[in-house]
């Protein structure tokens, strides 16, 4: 038997949607026959069976589910594709939407979000203007509230505590009795247990300020010593605290910049004239400096190094050892890593990859799905692209071109104004074999 019916004549529109009081047919749980509930669009929304409810002005909608004894009250809100269950409560203003999930005897309450794939579990509470998202979990007995953000893949349990304007993100967990709190963000894979983080390393001083295509930026000043930075020395600058982690060994040096939504943490080193913007993040041991500039969606992390006039921009990547300098350009979905070594004029772009030990420099241009690795060189005024590879201990030099899914490699060499296409490949054939106006012989390619 159906436990509540949809009140047809008693509906609102909420966000472009219709929905609809619901009124109790039966007893259950403490709901009496013919108390009116909450709103939702449709009786996909709310559970039939067991003591589920939605109460006075709540509201459930999209394709949510509510179920088992989970119950949603007060100005609070379940939508998108979220699920509220167990014994969960969800109430005040909170917001449970996304693909996100609260149950056992978890709550969310005062203005608090949970959203994306996050899930909150156990009897963790979520409140005030906290927010958990992307794929974050709190669970256990653990509490985030005031201002705090939990997101990416952190995790906060047992009977830890994240307040304040703490952040978490990538991989942190802060668990058993740590507590986490202030302006602190942690990131990357830091774990905190039983101490109390609220590790300010560093402050904005008001007095020293820049300002940066509109934007307002300020130096930085230690409070206290870490790694080579003593207590009051000052930095680079900074647009806010969420630039610069207050975590680590990381430091803005000189007149560098970090600003916009970029940011730097782990123990990553901007300095010189250096400038990080946009969405980028430059972390781990990597450092950028001289006028390098890294900006979009790029990330420079591990032991990597860019520096000079370089600029690494996109949604490029350059890890492992790399080394990107001088006026090298790295962009779009580029990456570079290993032990790879961009430099001179060079451009590596379009989802091209260099890596290994190889070497790309002087006016060179790969790009389009092209690889450089192993201990190849690529120099001079070539471009290697669509698709070509050039590996093993080959060279390709002065005008040279390789593309369409051709392959250069062992000693191989290819120069002057050759161009290698289509699925040639030159390693080290057996036979001399002419083609296009070049033979291959000996792992020489030669113009004839």
């Amino acid at each position: 038997m159906k436990k509540y019916e949809l009140v047809k004549e008693d509906s609102i529109i909420f966000n472009s949607t219709m929905l609809y009081r619901i009124k109790a047919l039966r007893d259950f749980g403490d709901v009496k026959e013919g108390d009116l509930g909450g709103y939702i669009q449709h009786e996909g929304n709310l559970g039939q069976y067991n003591d589920c409810w939605v109460y006075d002005n709540a509201k459930v909608y999209g394709t949510a589910e509510v179920y088992g004894a989970a119950i949603i009250y007060d100005n609070a809100e379940v939508y998108d594709n979220a699920k509220v269950y167990g014994n969960a409560n969800v109430y005040d203003k909170a917001r449970v939407y996304g693909a996100a999930k609260v149950y056992s005897y978890a709550k969310v309450y005062g203005d608090a979000k949970v959203y994306g794939n996050a899930n909150v579990y156990d009897k963790a509470r979520v409140y005030g203007n906290a927010k958990v998202y992307s794929y974050a979990k709190v669970y256990s007995d653990a509490k985030v509230y005031g201002n705090a953000n939990v997101c990416d893949k952190a995790s906060v349990y047992g009977d830890a505590k994240v307040y304040g304007d703490a952040e978490l993100y990538g991989n942190t967990e802060v668990y058993d009795y740590g507590i986490v709190y202030g302006k602190t963000e942690l990131y990357g894979g830091a774990k905190v247990t039983t101490t109390n983080f609220m590790l300010e390393r560093y402050e904005l001083v008001k007095e020293d300020t820049i300002t940066v295509n509109t934007m307002t930026l300020y130096r930085i000043k230690a409070l206290r010593d870490f790694g080579d930075v003593k207590e009051g020395d000052l930095g680079g600058y900074v647009q806010n605290e969420g630039k610069l982690s207050q975590f680590n060994d990381c430091w803005v040096y000189g007149n560098s910049r970090v600003y916009d939504k970029a940011r730097v943490y782990g123990n990553a080193k901007v300095y010189g004239n250096a400038n990080v913007y946009d969405m980028a993040r430059v972390y781990g041991d990597a450092k950028v400096y001289g006028n390098a500039n890294v900006y979009g969606n790029a990330n420079v992390y591990d032991m990597a190094r860019v520096y000079d006039d370089a600029k690494v921009y996109g949604n490029a990547n350059v890890y492992g050892n790399a080394n990107v300098y001088d006026m090298a350009r790295v962009c779009g979905d580029a990456k570079v890593y290993g032990d790879a070594k961009v430099y001179g004029d060079a451009e590596v772009y379009y989802k091209a990859k260099v890596f290994g030990k190889a070497e790309v420099y002087g006016k060179v241009e790969v790009y389009d799905n092209a690889k450089v690795y192993d201990n190849a060189r690529v120099y001079d005024n070539t471009k290697v692209y669509s698709y070509a590879k050039v590996y093993g201990n080959a060279e390709v030099y002065g005008n040279a071109k390789v593309y369409d899914y051709a392959e250069v490699c062992g000693y191989a060499k290819v120069n002057d104004y050759d161009k290698v296409n289509g699925y040639d490949k030159a390693d080290k054939p057996a036979i001399e074999k002419k083609r296009n106006g070049y033979i291959v012989k000996n792992g020489m390619v030669e113009w004839v």
